[in-house]
């Protein structure tokens, strides 16, 4: 069983690698394409869209969200028709808010122009690309479920690849439409397109691999249940999007979309890589599932301290590539003027760090099933960062939204440490579960960064990839070497032959 697990959560981190390499990928050659054929102020508008619409995404109960956690905890279960009728539920929970999300997402698009205030002549491309939007993420709660279901039952690598494929697809499609001078409505509709190739292979995927999978009419208790956990999902999910994906929508606000453009060129990196990391720390959560349904505690502290660990090592990599590299990266890739500065670059990159680590906790909390105090905690936090970005983004500009959300995600990630040591009440669940050897090198490498950022400067791409790659090397040799200890390398080599075991 423990290398079954092993095996499945490797198989479908390799999956997510896959396709978040093929989002890094799309998105190093397809983002400076859009960035020039838009102009600042229209790509920060695109942002402000793509911000705004994500509020309406979770807006809807999240009942694939719920699904997914829920069909985790059975995986042992040979109920199968309780699981049809989970599925049931999510379905009728989706069917039930479709109404309620569209006649919102039109009042949104009638609205627009009194929130994102581009010049007039693109104001109606503005209105158009949101209603798109809107009709996408309407798609996307349906065709989203076959995903959930595989991710539930620990198969979601089975649609390793295609998933991959899909983004190639919607990435060269937006590139095709600012080619062609479509613009902001091109690149909505290439995003859509992009929803309906992925919904439709995983729900062929899931029908294949899946014997049992099917829907069935759930009881009235079923529903009032699922219902009641879904709506801490959902206050969950709208304080995520206070804390996450306010930040560009507050500074176009404030500042307008122009300056929004440049911040979210700023943390562009950053998002092209930690998001995609987040998911393959994510890829774990099937598995963590199966061990809280068994109550097996000390295997799941042992798995959150392993993923603390890897969190730690892989953004010391990152964010040491970010604060020396990003500068010069983007005067290469997009241009001279989308730098919002090194205070507010150095500031992304602690919010990564807390995002990431923070990841690894809420995987644990939704299988832990602490839905309640998470939302409280999250709704909390979100606000805290909302007010206090709006407040601090009208004093200091930029700098003044990236420090309340770092503010914020440290709070969270204090609260869900208190949580999970409140459920696994017999084990010790440290906030930083890893040696200060780590720590300290971890500084040492970062402070080298800003050495490096200060002094040196690169104007091309080969120079550019060359520094990069040799400074990722010694960098992870100084964390393998010095920053991990002999367990922990032991430890973490054995979990890799497992992987390649067949």
């Amino acid at each position: 069983m423990p290398n079954s697990l092993t095996k499945k959560a490797g198989l479908t981190a390799v999956s997510n690698l896959l396709g978040q390499s093929v989002q890094i990928f799309v998105g190093f050659v397809v983002t400076p394409i859009v960035i020039r054929g838009l102009g600042a102020e229209l790509y920060g508008a695109l942002q402000m869209i793509e911000q705004a619409v994500q509020y309406l995404a979770r807006s809807d109960l999240r009942p694939a969200g719920t699904l997914r956690v829920f069909l985790s905890v059975r995986q042992n279960s040979n109920d199968y028709h309780e699981k049809q009728r989970l599925i049931g539920a999510s379905l009728l929970l989706c069917l039930f808010m479709w109404p309620l999300l569209l006649t919102v997402g039109l009042f949104l698009a009638w609205s627009a122009p009194s929130f994102i205030k581009v010049s007039s002549e693109h104001a109606l491309a503005v209105q158009i690309t949101i209603g798109i939007a809107v009709l996408r993420v309407g798609l996307d709660k349906l065709l989203g479920l076959p995903g959930s279901i595989l991710g539930g039952v620990n198969l979601e690598y089975k649609a390793m690849g295609l998933g991959a494929a899909t983004l190639l697809i919607s990435g060269v499609l937006s590139a095709i439409a600012i080619t062609v001078g479509w613009g902001l409505v091109g690149v909505g509709v290439a995003a859509a397109t992009g929803v309906l190739l992925n919904g439709g292979i995983r729900f062929f995927v899931a029908r294949k691999n899946i014997p049992w999978l099917g829907v069935a009419r759930p009881s009235g208790a079923e529903l009032a249940s699922f219902t009641k956990s879904s709506s801490w999902f959902f206050v969950s999910s709208i304080a995520d999007a206070l804390l996450n994906i306010s930040d560009l929508l507050i500074v176009g606000i404030v500042l307008g979309p122009a300056p929004a453009g440049i911040y979210a060129t700023t943390g562009a990196v950053l998002r092209m890589v930690v998001a995609p990391f987040s998911r393959i720390l994510s890829s774990t959560s099937a598995g963590i599932g199966d061990l809280c349904g068994q109550k097996d505690w000390s295997r799941v502290v042992l798995i959150r301290q392993e993923m603390h660990i890897i969190a730690m090592v892989v953004m010391t990599i990152i964010s040491a590539g970010v604060i020396g590299l990003n500068r010069s990266f983007l005067g290469i890739w997009v241009g001279s003027g989308f730098y919002s500065g090194d205070l507010v670059n150095i500031i992304m990159v602690f919010i990564a760090y807390a995002r990431v680590l923070l990841r690894a906790d809420v995987v644990l909390l939704d299988n832990l099933l602490i839905f309640k105090e998470r939302s409280i905690a999250f709704l909390g936090c979100g606000i805290f960062t909302f007010l206090t970005g709006y407040l601090l983004t009208y004093m200091v500009g930029a700098v003044g939204m990236a420090l309340s959300v770092l503010f914020g995600q440290i709070g969270l990630f204090w609260f869900c440490n208190k949580f999970i040591q409140k459920r696994i009440e017999n084990f010790d669940i440290k906030l930083m579960p890893f040696k200060p050897r780590l720590v300290i090198i971890m500084i040492a490498i970062l402070v080298i960064s800003y050495i490096i950022n200060i002094n040196f400067q690169f104007n091309n791409f080969i120079s550019f990839f060359f520094v990069a790659i040799f400074f990722t090397c010694i960098n992870t040799i100084m964390l393998w070497l010095f920053g991990l200890d002999a367990s922990n390398r032991s430890h973490f080599m054995c979990r890799f032959k497992t992987l390649l075991a067949r």
